[in-house]
């Protein structure tokens, strides 16, 4: 009657111990979902707002730097027209474009030709043969029109350039002006998306990425071997935007990930790192439950044999 009693106590028991451990163990694998969830959100918004801080910061910048150029063109359009014969002097061209600290000076005729140039390869060039260079165009009929474009990159030497032009006060035909903002350059590179990434931490061994939205490719991440290459191919899964399980570059993993601007940002936390404060909790009270429900047999097997038996 004892070994009976005694067996079916332990079978009760190991189906509660059993029954506890498991609920447990889901209770902490959502709370730890939730708590991943919330802290990916968390550390995606961070991002979004740093991003949208360097924004505005480059915006600032550049129209501070465009309403310095636009005052040392029409300084140089003043220059001119007070001595045409400027334009016929490339030494005279080249001691106004130090005394003005910039690095490109041109003088265009009503027909778009760049007549004076502090770079001969430039003399000759008919300003509505590109894109860029004819949008200034409009200043011939409209002396009133200022162009200050945005900085940007130029493509045969590989640097950001700003352009600026606006009329001549003597004759028909614009001046330009061209800058290399190192400042904006120097900002630029800094607040890129992939260094900006690099330095956000999630986690251990957790990461922040981004994604291009129109062309799917990799904009930052851990591995710039990735920086590039097409989302997909490194395991992202199609859409990119939302949550889920993949396997990225070769790790199994979750990730979050939402839309900013033509951009996509999102998080990935390794498997074993997601889950490991619900194991280890989990293993702790296994651990801590072992011991209780031990110590309560024995307790009740003495109880038996000499308050029973």
């Amino acid at each position: 009657m004892k070994k009976n009693f005694t067996g079916h106590l332990c079978i009760y028991m190991l189906a509660a111990f059993l029954f506890t451990i498991t609920a447990i163990f889901i209770l902490q694998t959502v709370v730890n979902q939730s708590r991943n969830t919330a802290e990916s959100r968390e550390k995606l918004m961070e991002v979004r707002e740093k991003l949208e801080s360097n924004q505005e910061n480059i915006e600032r910048l550049t129209e501070n730097l465009s309403a310095d150029s636009l005052a040392k063109t029409r300084a140089f359009a003043d220059m001119l027209a007070q001595d045409p014969s400027i334009a016929s002097s490339p030494e005279r061209l080249n001691e106004i474009k130090d005394r003005l600290m910039v690095n490109e000076l041109h003088i265009i005729d009503e027909d778009g030709i760049i007549t004076s140039s502090t770079i001969d390869a430039y003399v000759g060039f008919d300003m509505k043969s590109g894109e860029q260079s004819n949008a200034f165009m409009v200043i011939v009929d409209d002396p009133s029109i200022e162009i200050a474009q945005e900085p940007q990159v130029n493509v045969a030497e590989g640097i950001v350039m700003q352009y600026i032009g606006v009329a001549r006060t003597d004759a028909r035909g614009l001046v330009q002006v061209g800058i290399r903002p190192e400042v904006l350059e120097e900002t630029l590179a800094n607040t890129a998306i992939d260094v900006v990434l690099k330095d956000s931490d999630f986690g251990d061994n957790g990461y922040v990425y981004a994604i291009d939205k129109k062309d799917g490719t990799i904009l930052a991440h851990p591995d710039t071997s990735l920086i590039g290459t097409a989302a997909e191919s490194a395991g992202f899964p199609a859409g990119f935007v939302g949550a889920g399980k993949a396997r990225i570059n070769g790790v199994e993993g979750y990730y979050l990930a939402e839309e900013n601007g033509d951009q996509i940002i999102g998080t990935f936390l390794p498997a074993r790192e997601y889950y490991a404060d619900s194991t280890s909790q989990t293993l702790v009270v296994f651990i801590s439950m072992m011991v209780i429900f031990t110590v309560l047999m024995l307790m009740i097997r003495q109880m038996v044999d000499r308050r029973i038996v």
